[in-house]
């Protein structure tokens, strides 16, 4: 019996891509609220600001590469 092992290590890849992207969802998920539990809810608003600037940043970032892309062609 002869193992794949390229398709052996690109599985072991996805389940790794897999457990991460769980992971740091419910991480992210979990941190409001132990910091509601553990600090006042001024953390947690301030915590939940800090993902609106990323979540900008993170759009803007987009946008923008979406606008040279399109610049470029026509």
């Amino acid at each position: 019996m002869k193992f794949n092992y390229e398709k052996l290590l690109r599985l072991a890849v996805v389940i790794a891509i897999i457990v991460a992207v769980a992971v740091i969802t419910l991480g992210t998920l979990a941190i409001p609220v132990v910091m509601s539990l553990i600090f006042s809810w001024y953390w947690l608003f301030l915590y939940a600001g800090y993902l609106l600037v990323a979540l900008f940043i993170a759009l803007y970032a987009v946008n923008s590469t979406d606008k040279g892309k399109s610049r470029n062609e026509h």
